[in-house]
């Protein structure tokens, strides 16, 4: 016999089912596997019969794997050894490691938060993690949410906020804009302004004119203006209370998404105010999608807007308010980007119904029933460690549904 034959074998990943042939290198004699010793712990099988090699490998690496074979058309007692390596690629998951964020962090908050809330008509449910890249370095989560049903009117309130990545305290940033705007509009709806506002969505169910849809518009701008505007005092309040712990409010930057819901008669009023990144939207069966706003982009990626005084100027209010009145709706959203750039590829998939009703049908599939006493938060706080690579960043989502 000439020298020893060498074999070829596909790389393999880690924690993924695998099957590939143990096959001689070209050039090589025809030959008849014997017998295929696989190191332990590999979790492979060899089918000597067919030279397939199966199984779903757990550990990651090079390994070698012993062959005993002979060459077609030799003795039934010849036998010979040679080695053959395969590769099985790590899992991008199982790289990451899960440190619990320093509780002695200044503004330190739990890395994980969720909430269910059964209102009249609907539930309100939310939900936020710590992305993998702030888990990997035990950083904090810089994501917040707030959410709130009124069981005398049937108001739902969902606020969510993203704080800057490159702002040191943004996760009390994205905390104090998210309980201001909230506590403001718990406040608020239960009172004039909630009744202005239905008042005036009243008004336009009877004559549907173009000037009883400004009055409604006009409604929500005072209303959820002022909650945004309550947001940014906040921030501001936290650099005035504290001389020096806070040197400025750029340290506490953060997007604001602030959405609410009523049913009106036959009805549903859903409205919005948008300012950064994510999405807030409104997803019906069977509809195209109500986007409430435009994600806030720059020139480069991951570059946003947070909120400013800038943006609540009455301008800015009258562009970032936004209303639909719909018969019904399956799922009203809001959502922070780090859910948002993993389930929409691109701005034009927003306006899409095929992205949003496949992550409804996925979030339904893993949290139904929406039940108060079935922890349908503690679901979709599970729901939001799915694998999306390259999309690591800290996630929240609030859901009327």
């Amino acid at each position: 016999m000439g020298a020893p034959v060498k074999f070829r074998i596909a790389n393999a990943r880690q924690a993924q089912a695998y099957a590939g042939a143990i096959t001689p290198a070209p050039g090589a004699p025809p030959v008849m596997l014997l017998e295929v010793v696989v190191p332990p712990g590999l979790a492979l099988v060899c089918d000597v019969a067919t030279g397939l090699l199966t199984g779903t490998p757990q550990a990651h690496g090079e390994f070698s794997l012993e062959v005993v074979y002979r060459c077609v058309g030799e003795d039934a007692e010849a036998r010979h050894i040679a080695t053959a390596a395969i590769y099985v690629n790590p899992d991008p998951r199982q790289l990451w490691k899960d440190i619990p964020s320093d509780r002695d962090a200044p503004c330190w908050k739990p890395d994980q938060a969720a909430q269910l809330i059964a209102g009249r008509e609907r539930r309100v449910v939310a939900a936020r993690t710590r992305g993998r890249s702030h888990a990997h370095v035990g950083a904090c989560c810089d994501d917040d949410f707030f959410v709130w049903s009124d069981p005398r009117d049937g108001w739902y309130v969902a606020v969510v906020a993203d704080g800057a990545g490159s702002a040191a305290l943004s996760r009390l940033g994205s905390q104090l804009a998210v309980q201001a705007a909230g506590d403001h509009l718990r406040q608020a709806l239960g009172a004039d302004a909630g009744a202005r506002v239905l008042a005036a969505v009243a008004a336009l169910q009877v004559d549907g004119s173009a000037e009883a849809g400004r009055g409604l518009h006009q409604a929500l701008v005072v209303t959820l203006g002022s909650a945004a505007r309550q947001a940014m005092q906040a921030l501001e309040d936290a650099v005035a209370a504290g001389p020096g712990r806070i040197p400025a409010v750029r340290e506490l930057a953060t997007t604001l998404l602030i959405g609410v819901a009523c049913k009106c008669g036959e009805q549903w009023l859903c409205a919005g105010y948008w300012v950064g990144d994510g999405v807030i939207g409104v997803h019906r069966d069977g509809c195209a999608p109500a986007l409430l706003g435009d994600a806030d982009g720059g020139e480069y990626a991951g570059q946003t807007r947070f909120l400013e005084p800038a943006v609540l100027a009455a301008a800015a209010l009258d562009e970032r308010v936004r209303y639909v009145l719909c018969d019904d709706f399956t799922a009203f959203m809001l959502m922070t980007d780090g859910v948002s750039d993993a389930r929409f590829e691109s701005v034009a998939q927003l306006s899409e119904p095929g992205p949003w009703r496949a992550l409804w049908e996925e979030i339904a599939q893993d949290v139904m029933p929406f039940d108060a006493d079935a922890q349908a938060d503690r679901r979709l706080l599970a729901w939001l460690g799915f694998w999306s690579q390259g999309n690591h960043d800290d996630r929240t989502i609030a859901i009327v549904c």
